[in-house]
């Protein structure tokens, strides 16, 4: 699998790799636990091929389905690399939701800040993708980050 590395001032590497190996490198920074994604979210993480931490560096890479072989290499890949599986809710259905649940839920984070984070990490990706000519995906992650934020606001109004 190949991809790009974009850094600061706009430095570019091309690298490539296992999808194990891309995960982990494009996910170290925002991603809050070792752990190892639903098979669902692995998906979703894969086929928008992008992953946007601003300052921190850019992954891309083009839009990737796993066959089912390369989903248990892919999982047992990071099992070898310290990653641990926990029970993940079925309505977690993509990664931006995944690293939410485990900042506010799992791990008993500050939902603000969690959810603040993802939306500007969203904002990039939309970004990206609008530049890349993938607008219909840039959509769908508008639309799930516009969620996403009416739901840390519902919580909040609830507490008051």
């Amino acid at each position: 699998m190949n991809w790009k590395y974009i850094g600061m001032g706009g430095f570019e590497e091309p690298c490539s790799g296992s999808p194990s190996t891309l995960f982990m490198e494009s996910t170290q920074v925002g991603f809050p636990a070792k752990v190892i994604p639903p098979p669902r979210v692995v998906e979703d993480f894969f086929k928008r091929g992008i992953m946007d931490h601003g300052m921190s560096g850019t992954w891309i890479w083009s839009p990737y389905t796993m066959s089912k072989p390369e989903m248990a290499a892919f999982r047992a890949d990071l099992k070898k690399k310290g990653y641990k599986t926990i029970p993940v809710p079925s309505e977690i259905q993509s990664f931006s939701h995944l690293s939410a649940w485990l900042l506010e839920d799992h791990l008993k984070e500050d939902g603000l800040a969690s959810t603040l984070m993802l939306h500007d990490e969203a904002q990039a990706n939309i970004q990206h993708l609008s530049e890349a000519g993938r607008d219909s995906e840039a959509e769908a992650v508008s639309i799930e980050n516009m969620l996403r934020l009416n739901a840390m606001f519902e919580k909040i109004r609830k507490k008051r």
